[in-house]
């Protein structure tokens, strides 16, 4: 053999592995890429110009939104009385917004396919500004029946513009950041709480100081001058959504409702809105025999608002980090719970109702409020998309956001009914147990649900190839479900399947959250790696 060629072979192979080895390691490094790109907390300073602006402009909106909503509460009611508006009338004012709300969303998730999201979302700030401008004005009509339906009739539309820009608030979110989803639907829901916080305090401020026109004044114009930098730097779905096959697209309401284990996800949502904040009407009654001062009592009010605006975007970025969905609905729903518990309080915890415990269990409803509605969303999306096929485009978006609204509303509006209605202290304390076992209702059903999700991905032998579930999940679920020990005792099929699954969660060869139990860019991702392995 020359020893010139054998130089040569040996350089040629060295080469090649070489070249093997550069590749992996690229890809490897690309894989590692995407893993930090998906998991590091989102920071609004490290995004490009153009969705800076844009989620600037989703935080300031869903803050002035909640502002033009709320800030009249502290003034309308009596100065509505004093221009010779019944009481009865003004509930009717205040119980009609939510109600709105609701044919709004289902209305808005049925046009988003049709005139796109950024011909919606300008509609509805255009209007809502406008009509805001409009209350302002209401006050220089003579009589007291033209005052009344000239409100009515501004606050009406400016409920449909305030469905219309929350429905296309969750579709821009989901369109333009996909893989955070999460975290920018938590700082969303903490303007919007911060504007529930400062709404009624600046607008009790204005009025004071300026009168009946300044609070709508104060949000009316910035929503408008919004209404132009959204046209200007939104540019999803600027034209007409693309054109996609007939089957495929053919569904609507109705198939997004009835899809498997999305009944859960929506009765959960219902149930919490219903449940969620339902004392705050009621505290100022409630805490007459505590004999505290009125900012005692103010700071009551505002203890749930700011501490949802604290826990929301604390919790989503988590939760793009760590895919803690089912951990964190159940401890949502749990903090909800316990909360009522406090409030009582039940006869084993061995205390009085007093201010701080109140004012404690307020913090901890906004801590579960938080816990409940951050992942709602997503986890909604993934069952739609990920679990059932559906199209990944603005109908599919536009119809889940629309029924989580119009659920939202609805269970708002029964909410504020029954807090209305327990004027009196004895039937306050009987709704206040009903809204409890709400609370515990809701629990319930996301229990049954996880459940359900669980014995089903351990009985799947293809699901036992794809899916595992993340260890502190898993521990979370198996304890708190009860029926899971129960199917495995009676079930030898299931306790079988379930030994495999433990081994090959212990060896630790498969990594995809059950959140994302279907996700393929995760499992082709970890097939890649495995198969690097295997070469070296």
């Amino acid at each position: 053999m020359n020893p010139e060629n054998g130089e040569n072979i040996t350089f040629n192979v060295n080469e090649e592995e070489k070249n093997a080895s550069s590749e992996t390691v690229a890809l490897n490094e690309e894989t590692r890429k995407a893993i930090v790109e998906q998991t590091e907390p989102i920071f609004l300073f490290n995004l490009p110009r153009r969705q800076f602006i844009l989620v600037t402009l989703l935080l300031c909106s869903n803050l002035l939104f909640q502002m033009a909503t709320v800030c009249m509460y502290p003034f309308f009611a009596e100065f509505a009385i004093g221009r010779g508006i019944t009481r009865t009338s003004v509930g009717f004012f205040y119980g009609t917004y939510s109600a709105i709300g609701v044919v709004g969303s289902i209305i808005v998730g049925k046009c988003i396919p049709i005139f796109g999201v950024k011909q919606l979302t300008c509609l509805g700030f255009i209007s809502t500004g406008i009509c805001s401008l409009g209350l302002a004005l209401s006050n220089q009509v003579e009589t007291s029946n033209q005052f009344f339906w000239a409100t009515f009739a501004f606050r009406s539309i400016t409920s449909i513009g305030n469905s219309i820009v929350a429905t296309c608030i969750f579709t821009i979110i989901a369109n333009e950041f996909a893989d955070k989803t999460s975290s920018i639907l938590g700082f969303s829901e903490a303007f919007s709480g911060a504007g529930n916080t400062l709404g009624p305090l600046l607008g009790g401020i204005m009025f004071d100081l300026y009168g009946y026109e300044a609070p709508y004044l104060f949000t009316g114009i910035p929503i408008i001058l919004a209404a132009t930098i959204c046209y200007v730097f939104l540019k999803v779905s600027k034209n007409k959504p693309e054109k996609v096959d007939e089957q495929t697209n053919n569904f609507g309401y109705w198939e997004i409702i009835t899809t498997k284990y999305m009944p859960f996800m929506f009765f959960n949502i219902f149930f919490d809105a219903m449940a969620f904040s339902f004392n705050i009407p009621i505290l100022e009654k409630a805490c007459e025999s505590f004999g505290i001062s009125t900012s005692l009592v103010g700071f009551l009010f505002m203890s749930n608002a700011l501490a949802y605006s604290f826990f929301a975007p604390t919790l989503g970025t988590l939760l793009e980090k760590y895919k803690m969905t089912n951990a964190l609905m159940i401890f949502g729903n749990g903090a909800l719970c316990f909360s009522y518990a406090i409030i009582g309080p039940m006869p084993f915890m061995g205390f009085e109702r007093n201010y701080y415990t109140v004012c404690f269990a307020m913090i901890i409803q906004g801590l579960a409020g938080a816990a409940i509605f951050v992942p709602s969303f997503k986890h909604a999306m993934t069952i739609a998309v990920i679990e059932n096929n559906f199209p990944d485009n603005t109908k599919t978006t536009g119809l889940i956001s629309s029924v989580i609204s119009g659920i939202f509303c609805l269970g708002v509006k029964i909410k504020k009914l029954a807090a209305w209605s327990s004027s009196q202290k004895q039937r306050m304390e009987r709704t206040l147990i009903i809204f409890s076992f709400i609370s515990f209702i809701s629990l319930a059903v996301l229990e049954v649900y996880f459940a359900m999700r669980f014995v089903a991905a351990i009985n799947s032998d293809l699901d036992l190839i794809n899916v595992s579930i993340n260890y502190y999940v898993w521990v979370i679920d198996f304890v708190t479900f009860i029926d899971v020990p129960v199917f495995l005792i009676s079930n030898s099929s299931m306790r079988a399947n379930f030994l495999v699954f433990y081994k090959m969660m212990d060896k630790n060869k498969i990594h995809v959250s059950v959140t994302n139990m279907a996700s393929k860019s995760n499992i082709l991702t970890n097939s890649r790696v495995n198969k690097n392995k295997s070469f070296k």
